[in-house]
């Protein structure tokens, strides 16, 4: 049967059409006669008819021979009458038989081409190129394509015209029997890019095969953006679901054209009424020539096949996709074209996927987590162990895409038991940086979890009873739900090494009495630190010290850690008497323990200070006084022969530890059996115990002063730890013959007939004859009858009856002249009377009143031949003078002699001196000059009248009158010219 075909399908003014005609009559004759289509006359609007013949093998056969075959050509005329005409070619034979037909066009041609990748699987890899642009339907047999993934598309625009602009219309069904279909629309390499599918080749919208090459009118490429859509919030209307998740494709999508173009736009997305199918009008102008090979330019593409996975509202939900459409629900056609606004014939240009060719999504993955390293806290190696708090495992996650569409959304945390889940960090496997995990690839994570001291004290255990340190890393995309895997560090390499170490120290010794040694009563400090010196935080810790007492318990150390824990022992008496238990020192120990070791103890030795000693003191004490004396060394207290004199013993113990069995003995005295003897029946005093600081008094009373110096010695002693301990002590005193003593004004008072310069009153006479100074002179107590002596009262230097009677005070060797070196003053006799009489008022209103009635009963004491005690009647004259050194106290000195003529001015009926008197409390009476004062004066002079000054002799023989025998060596210095001073603070003289 005959056919007729052309090369092309629609051709340019002037183009020439290639015809040709096969399975004819061989040598026969035909006619070819084209027409313009009735429907489609063209441009002109006029149907228009062209007809020529040819000859197989003869005229117009292209082949020039009679093969049951014509190749012959027609040029498209170029004055426009065929102009965007469809043509209706008919070839007859010589009877004028219709052998063959078919039509062409001259006018924009436009195809639509679907991207077959072959059926699944990819194929490439066998050799055979099924991966080819389709110009017509597909099933499973010529593509494979998921869920999720974009189908490439392209329009083929041949025969354009120069500088036309056109519109062309591409329309998509969005929604099948209440399922979607393709959704939106993507750039044509959106699934294609060379990760989706790796052994097929890349889609080439400008491939064509050799015979359907149309001939692009340049290398050109150029992009218009796809715009988006608001149906995608809203599930096109239909209330299926809410919406795309995403709410707009991912990526800049856009429109491709290969060619020579200019002025590309889009509209924007329409529907048709029920929301089923929607369009896009792309507008562009043609930039390119004419001619029949480079006039054509290619639209390309791709058209996203709807996901249940982006329409779905919640994990588990099932939406309707096109992979559950019976049929073909994937359409996409050329729905119009325009050149300047004319709309130009297309034909049928729809292309379909069959359902059969799109597997339903399958998105997967899967997740593992490792243990790669242990380091330890300074990012060295830690070996297979974890065996402190900072050490550091580092994990490695792998999430491999096992599923068959692309992952998004990819999120990875990680959990480690007890913690909060943390991010990790993507180390690699996103070969793209597009942050989709695409279904060839595997992402790696790193992340480090720092081990914390509750891990290794807990071995990794926790309340719910998992053992070693469980770490959960969990993988989401948004197409799946989550995934978890586990790296786990077994118990088993978690060391546990509690160490607790103790040590006890002393911290001081408070030397409570200050003696510098350690003894009873100093407390001693101590500190115990325990430490933690293992890897696990110890709890239960106790620390005991039975000396102290100290007993802490329920303590909790940290590793590395240590807590001070003070106590104190004060020292016993025992401690010390008992040589601390025989070594010499207070043995101390403290134990700690804890629940997770066992116990462990430190000592602590602090020497004790044994000083052993004891002090004896023996005290003295002569005529009855009331204190004893500590008289060591020579002369001791002075006393008459035969007087008393008493013995204290002070036995002391003056060392730090309790002294046994004393013994107290004395090198003239036996003292066993004195008061609080212990023994009587042994040597000497004994002493039971004497504790440290105690003291025990001896009184011994049965002694008689002897003459001259007398020195006895006490001893105590005892033994201590084998060795003695003792002391010595000696007692002087010193014994005077009793000599002649003054006598008292007193007795001057009451015998002014022994000093009245009358011989025939000298006192009663008895039955005898003889007068009372008669007896007074036999019994010693007066030397002369009546020791009124004449004295040179004017001095005149003579004594003659110029002169009146009286008392010279200060005249030392009663002559009655004032010699040279002599202080003296005169008070006339009656005056000396009435002062030896005065009154205590009198006495005490006038302190030279005082001072002068002493200085008459001592001068009357001289004159009776009694030895001036060492110049002390001429310090009482000095003071009576205001002569120096009593010369600094002004008006209100001692002076009697107000106006120099050495005579007392004396006033004896108003028993007053001139001048100012003298109080108690005045400088002249107790200030000091040069050792001495007014009231030490007097009282010395007071001692000599009153018989407690002595005379006599010490052991040399030496002439020592003036001294009280307590006194006898001081005062005896007074005349080598040592200071009166020596007289301050000696027995109650001051």
């Amino acid at each position: 049967m005959a056919s007729v075909s052309t090369n092309k399908q629609d051709y340019s003014p002037g183009e020439v059409v290639t015809i040709t005609l096969v399975d004819i009559t061989l040598g026969g004759t035909y006619t070819f006669r084209i027409t313009d289509d009735p429907n489609d006359p063209g441009d002109d609007n006029v149907v228009n008819t062209y007809s020529f013949q040819a000859v197989d093998g003869g005229a117009g056969d292209a082949d020039g021979a009679a093969d049951g075959k014509i190749t012959t050509t027609w040029t498209v005329p170029t004055d426009g009458s065929a102009s965007n005409a469809t043509l209706n070619l008919n070839a007859t034979d010589d009877s004028g038989t219709v052998v063959a037909s078919t039509t062409f066009t001259d006018a924009v041609s436009a195809t639509i081409d679907q991207w077959g990748n072959g059926p699944a699987p990819d194929a490439n890899g066998t050799g055979n190129d099924d991966e080819v642009w389709q110009n017509g339907n597909l099933n499973e047999q010529g593509a494979h394509y998921a869920e999720g993934e974009a189908i490439p598309y392209r329009a083929v625009l041949n025969d354009l015209t120069p500088d036309a602009v056109y519109a062309l219309t591409i329309q998509w069904d969005t929604v099948d029997s209440a399922a979607y279909a393709i959704d939106y629309l993507t750039s044509y390499n959106f699934t294609f890019d060379g990760t989706k599918h790796p052994l097929e080749p890349d889609v080439n919208p400008t491939f064509f095969t050799p015979q359907s090459d149309p001939g692009l009118s340049s290398n050109g490429v150029s992009t218009v953006g796809i715009p988006s859509d608001s149906q995608l919030l809203t599930g096109f209307g239909h209330g299926i679901t809410d919406g795309l998740s995403s709410g707009q494709p991912s990526g800049a999508q856009a429109f491709t054209f290969f060619g020579s173009v200019a002025g590309l736009s889009t509209s924007g997305v329409s529907y048709n009424a029920d929301l089923t199918k929607a369009s896009i009008t792309v507008n562009f102008t043609y930039t390119g020539g004419s001619g029949d090979t480079a006039d054509a330019v290619v639209l390309a593409w791709g058209g996203h096949i709807a996901s249940s996975l982006d329409w779905r509202d919640d994990q588990g939900e099932t939406v309707q996709t096109a992979s559950d459409i019976s049929g073909s629900p994937y359409h996409m056609r050329l729905l119009a074209l325009t050149e300047n606004g004319l709309v130009e014939g297309l034909g049928n240009q729809d292309r379909s996927l069959s359902a059969s060719a799109v597997v339903p999504s399958n998105p997967d993955f899967t997740i593992t987590k490792v243990v790669a390293d242990i380091l330890n806290p300074d990012d060295s190696d830690g070996g297979s162990t974890v065996n402190q708090a900072g050490d550091k495992i580092v994990y490695t996650i792998t999430v491999d895409n096992t599923g068959d569409v692309d992952l998004t959304g990819v999120t990875v945390s990680d959990l480690v038991e007890g913690t909060t889940a943390t991010t990790v960090t993507r180390t690699g496997g996103d070969t793209n940086s597009n942050n989709i995990l695409e279904t060839t690839e595997t992402w790696t994570y790193s992340t480090t979890y720092t081990v914390t001291q509750d891990d290794i004290n807990t071995a990794g255990t926790f309340g719910n009873g998992t053992s070693g340190i469980q770490n959960v890393a969990t993988a989401d995309t948004d197409q799946t739900g989550p995934k978890s895997a586990n790296a786990e560090v077994p118990a088993s390499t978690i060391e546990q090494t509690p160490a607790l170490v103790i040590d006890k120290t002393v911290a001081s010794v408070t030397d409570t009495n200050g003696n510098g040694l350690t003894d009873a009563g100093d407390v001693i400090n101590y500190n115990v630190k325990v430490s933690n010196t293992g890897n696990v935080t110890l709890t239960g810790v106790t620390v005991v010290d039975p000396l102290t007492g100290q007993n802490i318990s329920a303590e909790t150390i940290a590793v590395g850690a240590s807590k001070d824990f003070a106590s104190t022992y004060t020292i016993s008496q025992a401690d010390v008497d008992g040589n601390g238990g025989g070594d010499g020192d207070i043995d101390n120990t403290a134990t700690a323990d804890s629940d997770q070791t066992g116990p462990s103890s430190d000592s602590e030795v602090v020497p004790l200070n044994l000083t052993p000693a004891l002090v004896i003191d023996k005290l003295v004490k002569v005529d009855g006084a009331t204190a004893f004396v500590d008289a060591d060394t020579a002369t001791g207290p002075n006393t008459f022969e035969g007087t008393p004199v008493q013995f204290k013993f002070t036995v002391t113990n003056t060392g730090n530890v309790t002294l046994s069995d004393i013994t107290v003995s004395d090198s003239d005295f036996d003292l066993s059996g004195l008061t609080g003897d212990a023994n009587g029946s042994l040597a000497g005093y004994q002493i039971a115990t004497l504790a440290p600081s105690g003291s025990v008094d001896i009184l011994y009373t049965q002694s008689a002063a002897t003459v001259g110096q007398h020195t006895d010695t006490g001893t105590a002693s005892t033994t201590f730890n084998g060795s003695t301990v003792s002391d010595m002590d000696d007692a002087n005193y010193f014994g005077f013959d009793a000599g002649v003593c003054g006598l008292t004004p007193g007795f001057w008072s009451q015998h002014l007939w022994a000093w009245d310069g009358n011989s025939s009153t000298d006192g009663e006479v008895d039955s005898q004859g003889k007068t009372l100074a008669s007896k007074l002179v036999a019994d010693d107590v007066l030397t002369l009858e009546d020791v009124l002596i004449p004295v040179d009262s004017n001095r005149d230097g003579v004594i003659d009856g110029n002169d009146q009677a009286g008392v010279l005070v200060g005249d030392l060797n009663h002559n009655g002249l004032k010699d040279a070196g002599e202080t003296t003053v005169f008070f006339e006799l009656i005056d000396a009377q009435d002062l030896i009489n005065a009154s205590a008022s009198t006495i005490n209103a006038d302190q030279r009143v005082k001072m002068s009635r002493d200085a008459i009963a001592l001068q009357l004491n001289i004159n009776n031949g009694v030895v001036d005690p060492d110049g002390l009647i001429t310090e009482a004259a000095k003071w009576l003078t205001a002569q120096s050194p009593y010369d600094t106290f002004g008006s209100k000195s001692g002076d009697v002699d107000t106006n120099g003529d050495w005579i007392a001015d004396y006033n004896d009926s108003t028993n007053v001196f001139d001048g100012t008197k003298v109080k108690a409390n005045d400088a002249a009476w107790q200030t000091l000059t040069s050792g001495l004062s007014g009231s030490i004066i007097h009282e010395a002079v007071d001692d000599f009248n009153n018989c407690r000054l002595v005379g006599g002799h010490d052991g040399e023989g030496k002439e020592l009158i003036g001294a009280t025998p307590d006194d006898i060596i001081l005062l005896g210095l007074s005349s080598q010219n040592t200071s009166w001073a020596d007289w301050q603070g000696v027995n109650g003289l001051v």
